[in-house]
């Protein structure tokens, strides 16, 4: 490992980073940020990952309090509850006010948020760039 003194080191370091990695190809596929492994929802098994997984997807579409994710509260409350029925109405998805693996809610949210995502982590990077300079 090269040692971090000299001046602009590691600002040196993170663009060299930053240029093989734009440079080498993807191997493998980028998983969805939304990836249940149980239902979530009304008589769902509401696993604890899931539940909070659904929740911060919900906040990123406005259909849950972000203030309340960041609680990492695992129960299945009201605030989700109206979230995922809001969401399925307002993208004329089946109003069951439940999400299962790879079913349409699930997709549709990841759809949905996985733009987000990236330009949200494109804006930190370029955010990074300018803090380096």
């Amino acid at each position: 490992m090269r040692p971090l003194s000299g001046p602009g080191s590691l600002a040196r370091r993170i663009e060299d980073h930053r240029k093989r990695r734009a440079e080498s190809p993807r191997t493998k596929p980028r998983s969805p940020p939304l990836a249940l492994a149980t239902g979530v929802g009304r008589d769902q098994p509401n696993r604890v990952r899931d539940v909070i997984a659904l929740k911060n997807a919900l906040s990123w579409t406005g259909h849950y309090p972000p203030e309340r994710t960041r609680a990492a509260d695992p129960g299945v409350d009201e605030d989700l509850t109206w979230g995922l029925s809001g969401f399925q109405r307002d993208f004329g998805l089946a109003h069951d006010g439940y999400s299962l693996p790879g079913g349409e809610t699930e997709t549709r949210l990841n759809q949905i948020i996985q733009p987000m995502i990236q330009a949200a982590a494109q804006l930190g990077a370029i955010r990074a760039t300018f803090a380096l300079n």
